[in-house]
């Protein structure tokens, strides 16, 4: 897969979740341009680190990968689901 990067204004910082080693923040961003997306992006496992240098308002650009995986209901039904999960940003 290509280096993906998500660019625009960081709309919330998450408050970080921690669950044994486990660590995890998330941030919105707006993204610019006629067609503006809400993209959420995790910060996994000192990753949310980086997110102590960053602030609501600023610009960034996100280095990200795309993450899923399948998951089975009681019903039988599989679903996907999809993340970002950010491990660079620069404000810009």
């Amino acid at each position: 897969m290509d280096k993906l990067n998500v660019k625009g204004t960081v709309k919330t910082i998450g408050e970080l979740f921690e669950k044994g080693d486990f660590k995890k923040k998330s941030i919105i961003i707006e993204t610019e341009g006629e067609y503006k997306q809400m993209l959420e992006v995790e910060f996994v496992n000192k990753k949310e680190e980086l997110l102590d240098l960053v602030n609501v308002g600023e610009k960034v650009d996100v280095s990200v990968n795309l993450r899923g995986r399948s998951w089975t209901n009681a019903e039988g039904v599989q679903k996907i689901f999809m993340s970002l999960a950010g491990w660079k940003i620069d404000v810009i």
